[in-house]
């Protein structure tokens, strides 16, 4: 009852979701870059810190520093390149769902001189599990309701991941909490001293997790 199963298949398609998927590809690099920054090197200069009580304010300065390269540069980044991975999905599902382009909304679409390069760059290896993206069986369904059927489709699989990935990400400051608390009522640490071991260092991990 509709070419929803044929079109997501097509050259042009595929093209598109090779983009797309190569697009969020490089936005999590930037993501994993966040996270050495913000939770891994904070984290070994506040074990460092409490060892080397010298090193303290460096130690801080750095936390500090790699605070602002995440909020200036890496957050950006990853950013632009997942407004743009969003713009080509809904360049796919204009096409496949023979959906007009809302301007309005979603502005202008993607150069195709960045979709080509976005998608010379998947690997071709994982290229056939791109295909079939919405399930074979909304052909059936007049357009209409093969639309809505879709769009369930993304709403539910894009919760699922951010429900798991906000609930990790939110218990991150609560955890900086109470440690900060326990270092300041189990040790003789001067305040200063907590403040550039544990608060200066822990300072990035909760800008990024807030």
């Amino acid at each position: 009852m509709n070419s929803i199963p044929e079109t997501q298949n097509s050259d042009e398609a595929l093209r598109l979701m090779r983009a797309r998927e190569q697009t969020y590809r490089e936005a999590r690099m930037f993501q994993v870059f966040q996270l050495i920054c913000t939770v891994v090197l904070p984290s070994i200069f506040a074990i460092l810190a409490i060892s080397f009580p010298t090193l303290r304010a460096v130690f801080a300065a750095t936390s500090l520093a790699l605070l602002v390269l995440d909020v200036a540069v890496l957050d950006r980044a990853q950013g632009k390149l997942l407004k743009r991975a969003a713009k080509i999905a809904e360049q796919f599902d204009c096409l496949v769902l023979s959906l007009k382009w809302n301007d309005f909304i979603a502005d202008k679409h993607v150069d195709p001189e960045d979709i080509v390069r976005a998608s010379s760059r998947f690997p071709a290896g994982d290229v056939d599990r791109l295909r079939d993206w919405y399930p074979v069986a909304v052909g059936r369904a007049p357009l209409a309701v093969a639309r809505i059927a879709c769009q369930i489709t993304n709403l539910r699989y894009d919760a699922e991941l951010r429900r798991t990935y906000s609930s990790a990400v939110t218990a991150l400051p609560f955890l900086v909490t109470i440690l900060a608390t326990a270092v300041l009522l189990t040790t003789s640490l001067p305040f200063e001293a907590v403040v550039l071991s544990i608060l200066a260092p822990a300072a990035p991990l909760v800008v990024w997790a807030l």
